[in-house]
């Protein structure tokens, strides 16, 4: 076997009797960290004229534009002419013998090595959706809780809802009545309670742009994912600020001390104390919808109050001198008109009060920005709770690209690979691998009351799956635990019935309330959408205070659909708030029960074969999913060792006991 080594078009010398052996595992495609599998021992290569030149005199720290070890450079090894491997080559140390270069160290990874080298620590929020931004108001949140698309609104409210048609159950600032025909002037669902969701389609997309990936839609174009919603959480209750903006002549972070050069705010060198003045008349009729005012100094918040009448004052005492580059904003989670002052009060008596108006202004139509409404995680993280959650796998392919589907769906599409000759049966190791008696499928610990309540009546949140592995008398096996996590969490949604007994109502939100009854963040959410006509409308309130009729409305649901769903969000069998049925279509049924009763059976067996000579077109042609064929019995492959030099190979298998590889449709 002819074996050739690349570093980027330079071919390196190697030397005759070196082992380099090329490890694949079935274990590390699992993880999406370490998505580009292939690794090698630390191999040497000769420090000849041709090497030294690709190394570039590596031995000597003088030359100036040497070889940078810091990187990875790309590398391809050939077998026979064919490219039996595309990755990247890591220079590790330079062996020196009499003062000359002899050896080099070398290491090969397969493809970019690990999709945390490419993606670092970059989180949800950098990722460019400024595509799927709007101009938040009123009309454009309606039209998105009523429509389905790539960012809808639903309910998930930090206030309390119930359905009282007789109007008998007081509103307070945890609890609202969403009756359509409700009397009371705070009864209805406010519109800014509504938070929106977006597909978790457009964020691959997003990360695919961002990094040059390309990965296959096998997984990711299915309905289970293309449908799949991820709440966008980022503000509470959607509350959005706006600097307060001032023309340069009115602007007093232009006032300029004597002597001094650069503009401090209200600098004043008498010794009387300096006020800040921040005056608000807005435009808010009787809501009294609470805004805020903030003083930043360099982008920094030095001081911040909230009101909630149509007039307010807000007065800061301070030491001016020391801070620069002032700045006003004013925040509301509701649309409002303004006109602010700010004004400079020198001393108690009100001497030296200078007025510098605003303007008016309006937070009307703020813009929604939908990538820093994304959870606060990385990029890394929110992939790799995608892949062991689906227990997917990720290949990549010849083109650069990565094949990514479930490992069901993967084995199924394997080949059978006949090697009986080439297998050396003087000697053959068999065990049991590793045996686990107990699996915790769990997402995120809850921060919600309703799920927090469920866990502790139940000993265990809702969606999460305790797996205990029994052998053929219902007896626990021996073995470790394992807890299998995922950074996503749960809540529980909750369908409304009418108190009153009249009315039939089917409405679901997801409150988002902590034990102590004060509005919570989740953690990242991901869920399906139900867009249904209602059988009783519920009142939505406008700006002003005024109620809408809606009947038409987007709803938060573990299932996609309500009649015989296929897909879901739980790891285990729960039932539906919606309608009461059990969930039976878990994420644990589809994507990990096959493999786990087949990793655990009482028949399962871990076999070391070692194959020697095997042919190259063998070598090139088997995939991770391939059956090997050994006299009469099937085996999956767990790991594999190739000596690129000799053609041994040393493979990890696993006797399969129910071969299928019938495609799904």
């Amino acid at each position: 076997m002819t074996t050739a080594i690349y570093v980027g078009t330079e071919r390196l010398d190697l030397f005759k009797d070196e082992s380099i052996v090329i490890t694949s595992k079935v274990t590390d495609i699992e993880d999406i960290t370490k998505i580009f599998t292939d690794t090698s021992n630390s191999f040497n290569v000769p420090a000849s004229d041709i090497n030294n030149r690709v190394f570039k005199h590596y031995y000597n720290a003088n030359i100036i534009g040497g070889f940078d070890a810091r990187k990875k450079k790309e590398a391809v090894i050939e077998l026979n002419g064919i490219n039996y491997k595309v990755g990247k080559m890591r220079l590790n140390n330079v062996k020196l013998k009499g003062n000359k270069p002899s050896s080099y160290d070398v290491d090969f990874f397969g493809s970019l090595v690990s999709l945390k080298d490419a993606l670092g620590d970059d989180k949800l929020v950098d990722l460019d959706l400024s595509a799927y931004n709007f101009s938040y108001s009123y009309s454009t949140v309606l039209t998105k809780l009523k429509t389905e698309g790539d960012l809808i609104f639903s309910f998930f409210s930090s206030k309390r809802y119930i359905y009282d048609s007789s109007n008998q159950v007081a509103n307070n600032d945890n609890q609202t009545n969403v009756y359509y025909n409700g009397t009371d002037g705070n009864s209805g669902a406010d519109f800014t309670e509504a938070k929106g969701s977006f597909k978790n389609i457009r964020i691959i997309e997003a990360i695919e742009a961002k990094y040059d990936l390309t990965f296959s839609r096998d997984f990711f174009g299915g309905n289970e994912f293309s449908e799949l919603y991820m709440l966008l959480s980022g503000f509470i209750n959607n509350e959005y600020e706006e600097k307060i903006n001032l023309s340069p002549s009115n602007d007093p972070s232009y006032a300029i001390p004597a002597g001094g050069t650069e503009p401090v705010l209200l600098y004043d060198d008498r010794t009387d104390t300096v006020y800040i003045e921040v005056r608000i008349n807005s435009n808010i009729g009787t809501l009294n919808t609470p805004y805020t005012i903030k003083v930043k100094s360099d982008g920094v918040t030095i001081y911040q109050d909230t009101k909630n009448s149509p007039s307010s004052t807000f007065l800061y005492p301070s030491d001016f001198s020391s801070f620069k580059k002032l700045t006003f904003y004013i925040s509301s989670a509701d649309n409002i008109s303004y006109e602010p002052f700010i004004i400079r009060d020198i001393g108690a008596s009100g001497v030296g009060t200078d007025y510098i108006s605003g303007g008016n202004g309006t937070i009307l139509g703020t813009d929604y920005d939908v990538a820093s409404n994304l959870p606060d995680m990385t990029v890394v993280d929110y992939l790799k709770s995608l892949f062991k959650l689906y227990k997917l796998v990720a290949i990549v392919q010849k083109d650069g690209s990565v094949y990514v589907d479930s490992l069901n769906n993967y084995y199924r599409k394997g080949k059978v690979h006949e090697i009986t000759k080439f297998v050396d049966n003087k000697e053959l190791k068999i065990s049991r691998g590793k045996i686990l008696k107990e699996i915790n499928y769990n997402f995120e610990e809850p921060t919600t009351i309703l799920n927090k309540e469920f866990e502790n009546n139940n000993d265990i949140a809702y969606g999460d799956l305790e797996l205990k592995i029994l052998d053929s008398n219902g007896q626990q096996i021996d073995g470790d635990d394992l807890d299998y996590e995922v950074k996503f969490e749960q809540i529980v949604y909750e369908r409304l019935i009418d108190i009153n007994g009249v009315d039939s109502v089917n409405f679901q939100y997801a409150l988002l309330q902590d034990e102590s009854l004060n509005p919570v963040k989740p953690k990242a959410h991901i869920h399906y959408n139900y867009n249904t006509t209602m059988s009783s409308p519920i009142k939505l309130l406008q700006p002003g205070g005024s109620g809408f009729f809606i009947n038409q409305l987007n709803m938060p649901m573990h299932t996609l659909g309500i009649n015989a769903p296929v897909f879901s969000t739980v790891f285990g069998e729960e039932f539906n708030e919606y309608n009461g049925n059990l969930i039976s279509e878990t994420i644990f049924k589809t994507h990990h029960q096959k493999y786990i009763e087949g990793v655990f059976s009482e028949k399962r067996r871990v076999y070391d074969y070692k194959a020697k000579n095997l042919p190259q077109n063998i070598i090139n042609g088997i995939e991770l999913n391939d059956v090997l064929l050994i006299k009469e019995d099937y085996y999956r492959i767990d790991s594999m060792k190739v000596n690129i030099i000799t053609g041994d190979v040393e493979f990890k298998l696993i006797n399969e006991i129910d071969l299928d590889l019938m495609p799904l449709v």
